[in-house]
């Protein structure tokens, strides 16, 4: 269906691939998606390692309106959550046409992205495991 539309030239779909030859495939996006259904607390409550990766890489994203993957979208301004009623094919092609239309609010998204990865690492997170771990093992 892909490659019979008008923007077949815009879609590629690479497969699997390793993390090493991910990077800078994700780093070469303008838009990542993270869409994780409400299956059960696992899912919930789940902080994809898509979503810092996209972060990492200064690509904004739409995710699922999921109270953790949402609350860092929000916290940090690196892009759009979208609702349960928004998620439709028809919505979501929406959603991400009118991101990629406005260069200027993608580009905020960008920065912001540059912002977090400064704090939603493993670095700055160590830091608060090892207090935690400290405080609980005295």
């Amino acid at each position: 269906q892909a490659a019979s539309r008008a923007w077949a030239g815009r879609i590629d779909f690479k497969g699997f691939l390793a993390p090493e030859s991910l990077r800078p495939v994700t780093a070469a996006s303008s838009l990542g998606v993270s869409l994780e259904e409400d299956l059960g607390e696992s899912y919930h409550l789940a902080l994809p390692n898509k979503l810092f990766d996209y972060i990492q890489a200064g690509v904004p994203v739409i995710v699922s309106d999921l109270p953790e993957m949402a609350a860092v979208v929000r916290k940090h301004g690196v892009g759009e959550v979208l609702t349960a009623t928004e998620r439709t094919p028809q919505r979501l092609a929406e959603r991400i046409h009118d991101l990629c239309e406005n260069v200027d609010k993608l580009a905020g998204y960008a920065a912001n992205c540059q912002q977090a990865a400064k704090v939603l690492n493993w670095e700055h997170e160590r830091k608060v495991v090892e207090d935690l771990f400290s405080r609980w093992l005295k």
